[in-house]
């Protein structure tokens, strides 16, 4: 029925819109429209300029400001749509993320890439450090909230035994006899599990500071080491959020929150909250660990329970 409506509509607009007279009232009936001299449907398409365009989603926007990606919309002077994703351009250049490039400092630059049980994982350097630039996704652990789907953004969450490949007795029991300078964990050969000396290397080249004390907390980092997207009200400068994540280093920190091991319904503040393993430990029960927010720019550390499910970074040896 809707189908036949639209062809008798489309027969309407044509034979009002004979002629040479522009000034011609557009015809309206509930299954289509004109846009100038052109029939559109409004439930799908919408004008502008006298120009037809297909809805983002159910939304109708401003072509001159906005570009549709997939069914979101997305702002043309600072953000582009890449494989079905919104980014934000980087000094005004579009990049290609499928290609791994990424933005630093305001300059387009390409990840390194390893590959590591069936995945391929981008690095980056950071100073005289080389990171995974994103959370390692090995074996079968837990997903963020528990949802499978969610594995593929934002990678694993492990207890801190199983993150360092030692006994699951290890999240009860002093083990730091069985821990190695570095240690590799379920890391790839040539990569470890970050200590806090190495975390506290991170953030202290961030804030280009000479502070000795450890573990280290910076005021600022947190902004910088954060993605640009994925972050719940937080994203970069100009971006009209409440907080900000600048991606400045490509270290693309991405928040899948905490569980706890056994409880499928313990998972907390994924995309809010990002927490990563270090290997030192605080008694028989509690280890260290490296925190980032959605709410503030500091990056911080604490510890917690080993039976904690956290996010997993390796770094190069």
């Amino acid at each position: 029925m809707k189908k036949f409506l639209f062809f008798i509509c489309t027969v309407l607009a044509i034979l009002s819109c004979g002629g040479d007279d522009s000034d011609l009232p557009c015809l309206s009936m509930s299954t289509c429209d004109l846009c100038y001299k052109q029939p559109f449907n409004p439930l799908t398409e919408f004008c502008s300029d006298s120009t037809v365009y297909s809805k983002c989603g159910s939304l109708d926007y401003d072509p001159n400001t906005y570009g549709c990606c997939d069914t979101t919309t997305f702002i043309l002077s600072t953000q582009f749509c890449s494989d079905s994703i919104t980014y934000y351009k980087c000094n005004g250049i579009e990049y290609n993320p499928s290609a791994y490039q990424y933005c630093s400092n305001d300059s387009v630059k390409t990840y390194d890439t390893i590959s590591y049980g069936g995945q391929t994982y981008r690095t980056v350097v950071i100073g005289t450090q080389t990171w995974f630039a994103e959370n390692l996704s090995k074996g079968d652990s837990a997903c963020p909230s528990n949802q499978a789907r969610n594995c593929a953004v934002y990678g694993r969450l492990y207890d801190w035994s199983t993150a360092m490949a030692l006994p699951l007795s290890c999240n009860s029991n002093f083990c730091s006899s069985q821990i190695q300078s570095p240690h590799k964990g379920i890391c790839p050969e040539g990569w470890h599990i970050p200590s806090n000396a190495d975390w506290d290397k991170l953030y202290r080249y961030i804030d280009s500071t000479s502070e000795t004390l450890s573990p280290y907390s910076s005021p600022t980092a947190g902004k910088y080491l954060k993605a640009m997207s994925g972050w719940s009200d937080c994203g970069p400068s100009g971006s009209g959020s409440s907080y900000l994540c600048e991606g400045t280093y490509g270290f693309l920190a991405l928040p899948g929150g905490w569980g706890v091991l056994g409880s499928d319904s313990s998972f907390r503040t994924a995309g809010e909250n990002g927490y990563w393993w270090s290997i030192n430990e605080v008694s028989d029960k509690f280890a260290y660990y490296r925190t980032l927010s959605n709410l503030s720019e500091v990056a911080g550390w604490n510890y917690s329970d080993k039976y904690w499910l956290l996010s997993v970074r390796c770094l190069r040896n």
